[in-house]
C-alpha cells in the first residue's frame, strides 16, 4: 500500500487522462478513505476490495472510483517495489514497509502546489462515506488528521501526530525515524521511487 500523500499525488498525476468525467474533490476524498481503517473503526477488507482493474474505476461514481483507485495503487506500487527488490536495500526492521511509504510521501509532496485546496476538500463528510459502518465523528477525525498531514511537507512533527492517531507507540516512532534517516540517503532507493512515479501511468 501507499501512504496518504502518495495516494493524492498519483491520483492527480493521472486524473485528467483517465477520470476527467468524475468529480476530483470526491475522487480524492475517496482515494484517501480506505485507510481510515488505521483508526480501528473498520476492517481492511471492508475498504479494500480485491482484483480491481482500471475499467472498474472508470465505471464507478466519483467517491467509489477514488476508493477503487486507492486499492489499485496499493497493488501496483507493491508489485513495482518487489520487482525492483527495493527492500533488500534497507535496514532490517519490522517497520521497513511503513518507512518506505513515508519516504515516498516526503519525496512526492512537492510534486503538487495545491495542498491548501486539497485540504479544503476534507472540510465536508460525504454521504458516501457514511454508507460504511463508521460514525460520522470518526470520519471527521480522519479528515482532520489528513488535513494536518497535508498542511506541510512531511517532517518528524507531522508524522508524530499521524502516528499517535494510528496507534504507533513511541518505540515504533523512533524506529521509523531512524530508518528514514538511513534510507533517504540511499541513491538507489531514491532512484527506484522516482522511477515508480515516472512509470506510474504505464503500470495501470
Amino acid at each position: 500500500m501507499a501512504a496518504p500523500i502518495t495516494h493524492i499525488v498519483l491520483a492527480e498525476k493521472v486524473f485528467s487522462n483517465h477520470f476527467q468525467n468524475l468529480s476530483k474533490d470526491k475522487f480524492l476524498i475517496g482515494t484517501s478513505f480506505p485507510d481510515i481503517r488505521y483508526l480501528r473503526v473498520i476492517k481492511r477488507e471492508q475498504t479494500h476490495p480485491k482484483d480491481i482493474i482500471l475499467s472498474d474505476i472508470k465505471s464507478a461514481d466519483s467517491f467509489n472510483g477514488g476508493l477503487l483507485f486507492h486499492v489499485l495503487v496499493d497493488r501496483v506500487r507493491e508489485n513495482y517495489m518487489q520487482k525492483n527488490d527495493i527492500y533488500s536495500l534497507m535496514p532490517a526492521s519490522k517497520l521497513i514497509t511503513q518507512t518506505l511509504k513515508l519516504l515516498e510521501d516526503e519525496l512526492f509532496y512537492d510534486r503538487l502546489n495545491n495542498w491548501s485546496l486539497i485540504g479544503s476538500y476534507f472540510d465536508k463528510v460525504l454521504s458516501e462515506e457514511l454508507e460504511y459502518p463508521i460514525k460520522e465523528e470518526d470520519v471527521l477525525k480522519w479528515h482532520k488528521l489528513l488535513q494536518h498531514y497535508y498542511s506541510e511537507r512531511p517532517n518528524r512533527e507531522t508524522r508524530k501526530v499521524l502516528f499517535e492517531n494510528i496507534y504507533f507507540d513511541e518505540e515504533n516512532i523512533k524506529e521509523v525515524e531512524s530508518n528514514l534517516a538511513i534510507i533517504r540517503n540511499n541513491p538507489k532507493v531514491l532512484e527506484i521511487i522516482e522511477s515508480f512515479y515516472k512509470d506510474f501511468d504505464k503500470l495501470l
